[in-house]
């Protein structure tokens, strides 16, 4: 079963890759913004005498709020619809990118980053959205395209510190604002959810049938959050050692959370 049914199999293919590029696109946003900070975390501890340790906070942050909501982005998508849910958490995001642009100080930064870890839950939203579109058969693959969009993380480690550096912090802040505002605008008007084929899933009722999540959560926790987390809170020590200038860190940066 390639689609949600044999009718208007054509058309109905056509709309579910428009809505996995979609949101693919709309996912590599998000983890643009939820790697914002890593990439210039440097710059921060030379411009703010910042030590090692609240350094790794400080790139720690996102993180941890990105797994925590999760859970709660996923019921919300359940009930309202990915693409709405997709729209707000981009719309959403773009509130800390700008306050980027105007933090200043140590604190500031860290409120920041919590903000940012929004973004990085965008990962439950997107699941719920494009797996939707496709049949059992199928939902491996569509999973594996819109994992492309971990790219995001790279994109940001890429351009956020040649940004600072050239144009400042200000201008880097409105620039990833003003991209997930579009991306939140994109996703309003041009995606579409799946019909559904079913109820929600009501997940008391899953845990009591016999599915066992806490057999999953150390592989996930490995995988898709330690990965990323290990990937970008050794980056200010490999930076200092390795690119002395705050414009060229991204480049050894991107290999690690994607």
């Amino acid at each position: 079963m390639s689609s949600i049914s044999d009718s208007g199999e054509t058309g109905l293919v056509r709309s579910a890759g428009w809505n996995l590029a979609l949101g693919t696109l709309a996912f590599g946003l998000c983890f643009s913004a939820w790697g914002l900070i890593a990439p210039l975390a440097k710059k921060f501890q030379d411009n703010l005498d910042l030590s090692s340790t609240r350094t790794a906070v400080l790139i720690a942050i996102p993180v941890v709020l990105g797994s925590l909501l999760r859970i709660p982005l996923g019921v919300l998508t359940d009930r309202f619809g990915g693409r709405k849910v997709f729209a707000a958490t981009l719309a959403a995001s773009a509130v800390p990118a700008v306050l980027l642009g105007y933090a200043h100080s140590y604190w500031s930064l860290v409120g920041v980053g919590f903000l940012l870890g929004l973004s990085g839950a965008s990962f439950a939203v997107g699941i719920a959205f494009v797996s939707g579109w496709y049949g059992s058969g199928r939902q491996g693959f569509a999973l594996g395209v819109y994992g492309v969009g971990n790219i995001g993380t790279a994109v940001a480690a890429f351009t956020a510190p040649g940004i600072y550096e050239h144009w400042g912090q200000d201008v880097l802040g409105w620039i990833y604002g003003a991209v997930l505002l579009g991306g939140a605008w994109l996703m309003l008007v041009a995606a579409r959810d799946a019909p559904r084929r079913g109820p929600p899933a009501h997940y008391p009722t899953v845990v009591r049938a016999g599915w066992r999540p806490d057999r999953l959560r150390p592989l996930f926790s490995s995988t898709f959050t330690g990965l990323p987390a290990a990937g970008v809170i050794p980056s200010p020590a490999a930076q200092g050692l390795l690119w002395p200038s705050a414009c060229c860190p991204g480049t050894g940066a991107a290999g690690g959370p994607t």
